[in-house]
């Protein structure tokens, strides 16, 4: 990877589209984190792995919170 450009909006915006396009797909499932931790996984290349799994899940919860605290904070919510 040394030496390479990476376009690191484009690859942010790709994996956010992987995310909405795995959520479209199952919209049955009442828990978001459901979809993204096992959407993560595969991403890394094993979807297999428990560890890889539940961390996608806390990265996912994580950032939720993060989102619900700036909006606490923001009054917006």
């Amino acid at each position: 990877m040394s030496g390479q450009d990476i376009d690191y909006f484009q690859v942010v915006k790709n994996r956010l589209d992987m995310y909405v396009n795995a959520m479209s797909e199952k919209s049955g499932e009442k828990e978001p984190v459901s979809i993204i931790g096992p959407e993560f996984a595969g991403a890394c290349g094993n979807g297999d792995d428990i560890f890889i799994l539940m961390t996608g899940t806390k990265m996912f919860s994580a950032a939720v919170e993060g989102v619900r605290e700036y909006l606490i904070a923001a009054h917006m919510i």
